[in-house]
């Protein structure tokens, strides 16, 4: 019986309504560039007891198809019966070596019930960062934006 309940959570989906975010604000540079609408749909937990656990996300950038495999771990505990896991959607980059260098990232967090029976992304958050020269010094935060749930 313990093996048949294990092998349900095995590979669990979890059906959730499609949920879209939009990016309201432009851009600080045109070197690098961000989706303007992300929604995230059909969330699948692999539940393993032996292993770490991951959820396969499906969403669309500007209306292109993607997935996403998250591994739950280092989650963060709400506190409400929830964790919540970050992971990246979108990372773009030009330039590089020494000279000017531009990065943009968006980061979404997925929520996760406790028992596995709830998980969809709550929030996208972006930053687009800027190098004058990447050999000697680091990447510095030029914006930060959250997107908009729709």
């Amino acid at each position: 019986m313990k093996i048949a309940f294990l092998a349900l959570f095995i590979s669990l989906p979890v059906f959730a309504s499609t949920a879209c975010f939009t990016r309201d604000v432009e851009l600080v540079t045109k070197e690098v560039s961000l989706s303007r609408e992300l929604c995230f749909g059909e969330v699948e937990l692999q539940l393993d007891i032996f292993a770490a656990s991951k959820a396969l996300v499906r969403f669309s950038v500007d209306g292109n198809r993607a997935v996403k495999t998250v591994e739950l771990r280092n989650g963060r505990d709400l506190g409400n019966g929830t964790i919540a896991f970050k992971f990246n959607v979108e990372n773009n980059v030009a330039g590089g070596y020494c000279g000017d260098t531009w990065g943009a990232t968006t980061e979404a967090t997925l929520v996760v019930k406790r028992d596995g029976s709830v998980a969809s992304v709550e929030g996208i958050t972006a930053e687009v960062a800027f190098s004058g020269d990447n050999c000697h010094s680091d990447m510095r935060t030029e914006q930060e934006f959250s997107y908009r749930k729709l």
